[in-house]
């Protein structure tokens, strides 16, 4: 079982949210981006002038790179002050709708969209060019791997284990591009709107008002029939399943709630 450690109340809705490292990183619809520690101290907050469509972290930085919705910008969100820079977005591939597969190298970011395939951004001279797999053979790894007949692709924990799901088989797999080895999750009550995390051992499934936490391949929690709340997404807060970070929101208001809960 679980108990509430810590919460926070937010009057609006919250449409990102992720950990990174020991912090936790959201943006606010109304409010732009927010650091908190995990017992949801808040350690800065930055305004934002546009609506991020989705983000991308650096691996093992502290930096995330943000493409935003309607406009000819990115930002790149530095994590430690809460620093944002806004950057040119290229017309060469202005109308791409970037998925979430990318590889992040130094100052540069590979991307994919179906409508480009593969392109470079540089972040110090602000400029874009098509690419291709041999360039970013990881990102190459990756997008075979999401075009997986099989396959239903669900979530990449950056740089390389990708999450997707097993129509075919009711299982998930999760799937490290550097090994080439998979965990398998049986799991029969799939939809479109499930939201996964890994770490570790330790995977999770949540929708709007379930949430299963397995180690390895056993079920070891299940919550099932949130009636005041719906829930966004739950957060592995440590590799032990000790700690998670649920967000929800309410069915009648714009409110969103933070939570931390312990294991008892």
């Amino acid at each position: 079982m679980y108990k509430p450690a810590a919460e926070l109340l937010f009057h609006e809705s919250v449409s990102l949210f992720d950990r990174f490292g020991d912090d936790l990183i959201l943006y606010r619809d109304q409010g732009g981006f927010t650091k908190c520690d995990l017992d949801l101290r808040i350690r800065w907050e930055t305004a934002c002038a546009y609506v991020p469509f989705t983000w991308f972290f650096e691996p093992d930085g502290y930096r995330v790179f943000i493409v935003f919705e309607e406009t000819s910008l990115f930002g790149l969100l530095d994590l430690r002050d809460g620093r944002l820079q806004y950057m040119n977005r290229p017309i060469l591939f202005a109308d791409a709708w970037f998925s979430n597969l990318y590889e992040w190298r130094d100052n540069q970011i590979f991307m994919y969209s179906a409508e480009t395939d593969v392109v470079r951004y540089c972040f110090e001279k602000q400029e874009g060019t098509f690419s291709d797999y041999d360039e970013a053979p990881l990102l190459g790894r990756l997008i075979e791997r999401g075009y997986h007949p099989q396959y239903a692709f669900e979530r990449l924990l950056a740089p390389g284990t990708m999450i997707s799901y097993d129509v075919n088989q009711s299982r998930y797999v999760i799937w490290d591009a550097f090994t080439e080895q998979e965990q398998l999750i049986p799991f029969s009550e799939y939809d479109d709107y499930l939201l996964v995390d890994s770490r570790q051992h330790l995977f999770s499934v949540t929708d709007a008002n379930r949430f299963y936490l397995y180690e390895k391949e056993q079920l070891k929690f299940k919550f099932d029939g949130c009636q005041s709340s719906i829930l966004l997404k739950t957060v592995l807060l440590d590799e032990s399943a000790q700690r998670l970070a649920i967000v929800s929101t309410s069915a009648n208001f714009g409110n969103t709630w933070l939570q931390i809960f312990q294991k008892t």
